[in-house]
């Protein structure tokens, strides 16, 4: 009951939520990275989102899968910290409702 799509106008990721997927309609959703910043990053970096997550799940992984944080998180913005990790190609993972949506993240 979702997909993954691209808003055309802000180039933003997004999850579309609800009952039909192709359609829009006052049940339905839309769940935006409104920010990653900064990205590239030197190891602190902030998702922010149009709408809160509630509860969700959170991962963040390196390239070869090897899981840094897991953690359940609420709110608009999620910040992380990977100051003590290397430098190279990160992934989040936020899980919410039954909805997955991931992202890269690079560190200097």
């Amino acid at each position: 009951m979702y997909r993954t799509a691209k808003d055309e106008d802000s180039k933003n990721d997004s999850i579309k939520t609800g009952n039909n997927p192709d359609k829009i309609g006052e049940d339905d959703e839309i769940i935006k990275v409104a920010a990653i910043m900064p990205n590239p990053t030197s190891g602190r970096f902030m998702v922010r989102l149009t709408k809160p997550l509630n509860n969700g799940n959170v991962l963040l992984s390196d390239v070869n899968g090897k899981v840094m944080e897991k953690s359940r998180r609420s709110g608009n913005s999620l910040n992380f910290d990977i100051t003590s990790q290397p430098s190279g190609t990160y992934f989040v993972k936020i899980e919410s409702e039954g909805k997955v949506f991931t992202f890269k993240v690079i560190k200097q």
